[in-house]
């Protein structure tokens, strides 16, 4: 089989704080049911592979119970639900499905902690317990 790969699009980075849930939109319009489904990772980590022909379901490690499709209730959703977002959910997330081509979507998505860090720098400029000399004044 030849198939001819062909961007679908490139969807807006998204953002995330840890703990929370988020949607990882992938519209699926005129797929081939039949036809495998997958979302992974840029590093070629499987989150979810969905085989059409066989119509089971395989979730990757350390993405079990956090991920939900919504196939069941429109089959042109291929979107992505995944929850409880931790650190290691950052990076690009690709859709693969099947239409006349091999169609793919491409979604970055930046997980940012529940608080922020204020660092502050200091510098000193006087030398305890000698100050230079040309720094004293006369009273």
């Amino acid at each position: 089989n030849l198939f001819l790969l062909c961007h679908y699009g490139v969807l807006c980075p998204l953002q995330a704080i840890v703990g929370q849930n988020v949607l990882l939109q992938c519209p699926c319009k005129k797929r081939n049911e039949r036809m495998d489904m997958k979302w992974q990772l840029e590093d070629h980590t499987t989150v979810l592979h969905h085989s059409g022909s066989h119509n089971t379901t395989n979730i990757g490690e350390g993405y079990q119970n956090r991920v939900s499709l919504f196939q069941n209730e429109d089959k042109d959703n291929c979107s992505l639900l995944l929850s409880g977002i931790t650190v290691a959910d950052n990076g690009m997330y690709k859709c693969f499905f099947q239409t006349e081509t091999l169609v793919y979507i491409h979604i970055t998505l930046h997980v940012i902690g529940k608080t922020f860090v204020l660092l502050v720098f200091c510098c000193c400029l006087f030398l305890y317990p000698k100050i230079p000399k040309h720094l004293h004044r006369n009273a």
